[in-house]
C-alpha cells in the first residue's frame, strides 16, 4: 500500500476522503508530467489543478477545522503531505491555498504547513530540482525551505563540497537571485536539521559558501530553524557578513517526516534559548554570525517575555549597539508575523510604541515581512502609506526598495517601481533599490 495512503488510514480518516485525495492527486500528477516544465518560481502554482485542490480542501476542512490550532495542524499536515507526495508541490500548494480560504484561522500556520509540502514531496522520491522550481512564492516560501530540509535530512554525511553545490543544482531551472536566496536560506534550515540542531556546526558548514551574501542567507536559515523549536513566528529577509569553510558530521538514519525531525532534536547540543538571557544565543556565537543571529533574535526573546512586545523592545535596546537596529528589524518582522494579513494597524501600534529612531527599524523589518508574504511589493507600500512620521515612513520605503532588488531583476524596472510610490519617499525607495 502507498505509504501516504496508509498514513491516512492510520489516522482513521474516512475511506471516501482518502480515495478522493489519492485519485485527484495522482490524476493531476499524471496530467502535469505530460506538460512542459514551468520554471518560473514567481509564477509557480499556475496550472496546478485548482479544481482538484478546491475539491480536496472542501473535503478536508470539515474534518480538520478545530478551535485548538495544534489539533487542526495535526489533522491538516499529514493530509497535505500525502497530496504533495502523490501530486507534487504544485497541487499541495494549491490545496493549502484553498484550505486557507475556507479556514482562515490557519493563516498563521501556513509557512510551516508549506514546509511540510516540500519535505513530503522529496521524501516521496520526487525530483528535487523540478519540485523546487514548482514551489510557490507564497507562505514565506516554506515549500522551498521544506525541500532543502528533506534534501539534507536524507544525507548520511554533509560535506562542505555538498553544501557548496546544493543550490547551483537546485536552482538551475530558474537561477534568479530570489530563488537562490530561497535555496540558501533553506540550506541553513536543512543543515540545522541534519546536524540535530548543532547550530555552531551548521553555521560552520554555511561558511563553505562562496560569498558574504550566500553565507548570511544560510546563517539566517540556521538561526530560524533553531528558533522554530520555540514555536516562534517566521518572517522575511536576512543580510550581513561572513567567512571560510568547515567540516561535517554524520546524522544517522533519515527521518520519514518533518514532525519526526523536530521530535528528534537533541536539545542538549545547542539550546535554542536560555531562561533569563534575552541576548542568547547571539551572545555566544562567533562574531561573524551575530548579524544574522540578531535578525532572528526576537523570535527567541518573545517566548521568553510571554509575547510582550514592549519587554522585547527593551531587550533589543540592551543589545550591543552594533546590532541594536538589526534586533528592532527582527521585532518588526515578528510584529508582522503576529498580525493578520490585513491588520496593518496592529503592526503600526507595536512599532510606533517603541519611539524613534528604533521605531523606524521596526517598520523596516515589518514592511519587508508584509511584502514578502505573497510576495507583493504593493502590500508593503500599503503599510508604508499608513506609517506615522516621516523618519519611520522613510525607513519603510527604503525597506520596500531593498526587497525590490530580490524581486525585480532589472534596474530600470526597479526605478519604475520607485516612481510609483509617494513623491516624498521616492528617494528612500531608490536608495534601497540601488538605483
Amino acid at each position: 500500500m502507498n505509504r501516504h495512503l496508509k498514513s491516512f488510514l492510520d489516522l482513521q480518516v474516512p475511506l471516501a476522503l482518502v480515495l478522493l485525495i489519492a485519485a485527484a492527486a495522482l490524476a493531476a500528477d499524471w496530467y502535469r508530467q505530460r506538460q512542459p516544465a514551468r520554471p518560473s518560481p514567481a509564477a509557480a502554482g499556475e496550472g496546478t489543478g485548482t479544481l482538484e485542490a478546491a475539491e480536496l480542501a472542501r473535503a478536508a476542512v470539515p474534518l480538520c477545522r478545530e478551535e485548538d490550532r495544534a489539533a487542526a495542524v495535526a489533522c491538516y499536515a499529514p493530509l497535505l503531505e500525502m497530496v504533495a507526495g502523490a501530486g507534487g508541490v504544485g497541487l499541495g500548494s494549491a490545496t493549502l491555498r484553498e484550505v486557507l480560504k475556507q479556514d482562515p484561522a490557519m493563516e498563521g500556520e501556513a509557512h510551516m504547513l508549506s514546509h511540510r509540502l516540500g519535505f513530503a514531496a522529496l521524501r516521496a522520491g520526487r525530483d528535487p530540482a523540478l519540485e523546487f522550481s514548482r514551489c510557490t512564492a507564497e507562505f514565506h516560501s516554506g515549500c522551498h525551505h521544506g525541500i532543502i530540509q528533506a534534501y539534507f535530512a536524507a544525507a548520511r554525511q554533509v560535506t562542505p563540497r555538498l553544501v557548496a553545490r546544493a543550490c547551483p543544482t537546485l536552482t538551475a531551472r530558474a537561477p534568479t537571485d530570489w530563488l537562490k536566496f530561497q535555496c540558501l536560506h533553506g540550506l541553513g534550515h536543512g543543515l540545522a536539521i541534519n546536524l540535530r540542531y548543532d547550530v555552531p556546526a551548521a553555521l560552520a558548514l554555511c561558511d563553505a559558501l562562496s560569498s558574504d551574501w550566500e553565507r548570511e542567507s544560510c546563517y539566517g536559515g540556521t538561526f530560524m530553524e533553531s528558533s522554530a523549536r520555540l514555536g516562534a513566528g517566521h518572517g522575511g529577509g536576512h543580510h550581513a557578513a561572513g567567512r571560510h569553510a568547515h567540516a561535517a558530521a554524520p546524522a544517522g538514519p533519515a527521518p520519514t517526516s518533518l514532525a519526526a525531525v523536530h521530535a528528534g532534536a537533541d536539545q542538549d547540543v545547542f539550546a535554542p534559548s536560555r531562561a533569563g538571557d534575552p541576548q542568547y544565543p547571539c551572545s555566544v556565537v562567533a562574531e561573524r554570525y551575530r548579524g544574522a543571529c540578531y535578525l532572528l533574535q526576537t523570535s527567541v526573546i518573545l517566548p521568553l517575555e510571554g509575547g510582550d512586545f514592549a519587554r522585547a523592545a527593551r531587550d533589543c535596546g540592551q543589545a550591543p549597539e552594533r546590532y541594536r537596529a538589526i534586533c528592532f528589524q527582527s521585532l518588526g518582522r515578528d510584529a508582522s508575523g503576529v498580525a493578520a494579513a490585513q491588520d496593518l494597524q496592529r503592526i503600526i501600534r507595536i512599532c510606533s510604541s517603541i519611539g524613534e529612531p528604533n521605531a523606524g527599524w521596526c517598520f523596516f523589518g515589518a514592511a519587508k515581512d508584509v511584502a514578502y508574504r505573497r510576495p507583493s511589493l504593493d502590500d508593503g507600500v500599503r503599510l508604508c502609506r499608513h506609517v506615522p512620521g516621516k523618519p519611520s515612513r522613510s525607513r519603510c520605503y527604503e525597506a520596500i526598495g531593498e526587497l525590490a532588488v530580490s524581486l525585480i531583476e532589472r534596474t530600470g524596472r526597479r526605478a519604475e517601481f520607485c516612481r510609483s510610490v509617494e513623491a516624498d519617499y521616492r528617494a528612500d525607495c531608490r536608495r534601497g533599490a540601488r538605483v
